[in-house]
């Protein structure tokens, strides 16, 4: 697999951390960015040429401001095409139809185990990256 660039989006300070961790350790990504807001995100992602967007988006479900489902949404409106995974605390069915139907390409509950995350992970970067 080729190294690629993963963006992750999560209010959570520590979990950010432990994401980059396992992109790094354990998928072969060469570089993390991360974001506490989605804000922040849709703004970076904006500014980016096609080719030097992610591979891959994490994004958390729920965070102040812009939650995930509105990160999808402002994507989406702004044409921008990318691999989704969105992580929550309460994936619930009604809000994991609301981001496939959005454009994620998995949800996924949290706190996944590490190795689970890493294995999906290194999934979706192969599929899309």
């Amino acid at each position: 697999m080729k190294t690629d660039r993963v963006f992750a989006v999560d209010d959570d300070e520590s979990y950010r951390a432990l994401l980059e961790l396992v992109l790094l350790t354990q998928c072969g990504v060469s570089e993390v960015r991360t974001f506490a807001r989605g804000e922040q995100a849709v703004a970076a992602l904006c500014a980016l040429a096609p080719g030097e967007r992610p591979a891959l988006l994490l994004l958390d479900f729920h965070m102040p401001g812009l939650d995930g489902l509105g990160v999808l949404r402002a994507l989406a409106d702004a044409g921008l095409q990318l691999p989704v995974v969105v992580l929550s605390n309460a994936a619930g069915a009604q809000e994991r139809k609301a981001c496939l139907a959005a454009g994620a390409r998995e949800v996924l509950a949290k706190p996944a185990r590490m190795e689970d995350l890493a294995l999906i992970l290194r999934l979706q970067l192969e599929q899309h990256g």
